[in-house]
């Protein structure tokens, strides 16, 4: 019986550390497959310097914008490719992830009104 609970309890261990480890490697493979996140508005830059006793500085902000092209908007010429090609989908994980998603949340709603439910007998 002992030897049971411990095989299930290391199996349990070995499963969490795995699916940590899978959620990590994921997440670094969708950044390196998508590309770093850009921000294409104003980015700020704050500074501050820690001053001896007796003396105050005041942080120092400044806002960089990122220059506009007045260039006039190219029309996009589509392919061969672009006509027959069907269009790209959503990666099977993300589909997977968003199907899992909404199930969660479902239930949680679900749950919710169900737990609610047993105060609303109780105040009539």
């Amino acid at each position: 019986m002992a030897k049971t609970m411990r095989n299930g309890l290391l199996y349990g261990i070995l499963l969490v550390v795995g699916v940590t480890f899978g959620m990590q490697m994921a997440e670094s493979g969708t950044r390196t497959t998508y590309g770093p996140s850009l921000d294409n508005g104003a980015s700020t830059v704050t500074g501050q310097v820690v001053a001896p006793a007796g003396q105050s500085v005041v942080p120092e902000s400044t806002i960089q914008q990122k220059p506009t092209p007045s260039v006039a908007p190219v029309e996009t010429v589509q392919t061969p490719a672009d006509l027959l090609l069907p269009p790209p989908q959503q990666p099977p994980v993300d589909r997977l992830a968003d199907k899992t998603a909404k199930l969660l949340q479902q239930v949680s709603k679900r749950g919710i009104h169900w737990v609610a439910s047993w105060f609303d007998s109780s105040t009539e």
